[in-house]
């Protein structure tokens, strides 16, 4: 996916205190999330799919992610288990159009698995 308006990390300030990683796979939603970021002081960079936002979290070291359960070649749960396997400090907003329901019992299992 091809980010609009929003910094890749290697445009990314160094050291910036507030990075932000979004993962969703409509761009719509990635734009206005950055836009809202961007005006508090968040360094952004956003992706639509797994493989792509396991090689920006490596490079980017976000602060906060916002992550949809649901995107390309994979799933928000899957990536969960992925953050908690690199035993990531950075705050996770889930965010979905999935039932309630659904959304709690992922908020279980990444607290579960020691996410923020």
């Amino acid at each position: 996916m091809e980010p609009t308006g929003k910094q890749q990390p290697d445009r990314l300030p160094n050291r910036a205190p507030n990075r932000l990683l979004i993962v969703d796979d409509e761009d719509q939603i990635c734009a206005v999330v950055a836009a809202v970021a961007e005006e508090v002081g968040f360094a952004v960079a956003a992706c639509g799919s797994a493989d792509e936002f396991r090689r920006l979290y490596a490079e980017l070291d976000p602060t906060v992610i916002v992550l949809d359960l649901s995107i390309r070649g994979g799933d928000g749960v899957e990536l969960m288990r992925f953050l908690a396997e690199q035993e990531s400090r950075a705050g996770v907003v889930l965010m979905s159009g999935a039932e309630m329901r659904t959304l709690s019992a992922a908020e279980r299992v990444g607290a579960a698995s020691g996410l923020t």
